[in-house]
């Protein structure tokens, strides 16, 4: 029996402060022997092609920072399979926007520090069990955009992206069924680099994925205790 653990989006260092001991618990609970991370693990703030918030730290600040966080959740979970995201490439995609080499950049797992972490490119799937894990930032989008690439590619199918959406649908006709798991994420809103977000109406579903088999899909959210709760509105 397979029991995957599927982690959500971290975007270190705006890492909830409750996510991690969550995702521990949900490891003994469940008894799981396989860790996904499903992308976007560093958030890369300072390299974003989008208007940063003036009091946001620098590069250097921000990396110390993510590494200390990323190394809490790379001490309990040493050997992982990562979904590279959107954010987690960014040094790349500022690279490619100058005209850079790839060849010229340090590779993930030893830029952060994670090399029991085998990394999948941005924009892969990777097959587990008979279900598709991918980012999310390909594809379908949208509401409950997991169950739509599901029904696509007739495929069980978990991702991420969507820091809003968590939980699980599933779509049955006569020849067949499908589940899609938008696996919600481990973000802290009241973080400089979560500023963007500030005016809309949805907040980050904190959460987790546990798939069983291949076959049993299941989220475990997080419940926040009161003083956080109030810290996200």
């Amino acid at each position: 029996m397979s029991r995957a653990l599927i982690i959500g989006d971290l975007h270190c260092p705006a890492l909830h402060p409750a996510y991690a001991e969550h995702l521990w618990e949900t490891k003994k609970s469940w008894k799981t022997d396989k860790v996904i991370l499903i992308g976007d693990v560093v958030d890369n703030s300072a390299l974003n092609f989008h208007d940063k918030h003036p009091d946001a730290p620098s590069f250097a600040e921000e990396v110390g920072k993510a590494k200390k966080q990323l190394s809490t959740i790379y001490k309990m979970f040493p050997e992982a399979d990562l979904m590279l995201g959107n954010h987690d490439v960014l040094n790349f995609r500022k690279a490619a926007s100058v005209g850079l080499s790839e060849t010229l950049l340090r590779g993930f797992s030893a830029f952060w520090g994670v090399p029991g972490w085998r990394t999948h490119a941005r924009y892969s799937r990777f097959d587990y069990d008979g279900v598709i894990y991918a980012h999310g930032d390909r594809g379908k989008g949208g509401q409950q955009p997991a169950i739509k690439n599901a029904k696509e590619l007739f495929r069980n199918y978990v991702q991420g992206h969507t820091h809003t959406q968590m939980g699980i649908n599933w779509h049955v006709n006569f020849d067949f069924a499908v589940w899609g798991m938008n696996v919600g994420c481990g973000v802290d809103d009241t973080t400089l680099a979560m500023d963007y977000a500030k005016s809309y109406n949805n907040r980050s579903a904190l959460g987790c994925g546990v798939v069983i088999d291949g076959v049993h899909p299941y989220v475990e959210a997080l419940q926040l205790e009161p003083h956080y709760a109030r810290r996200r509105r």
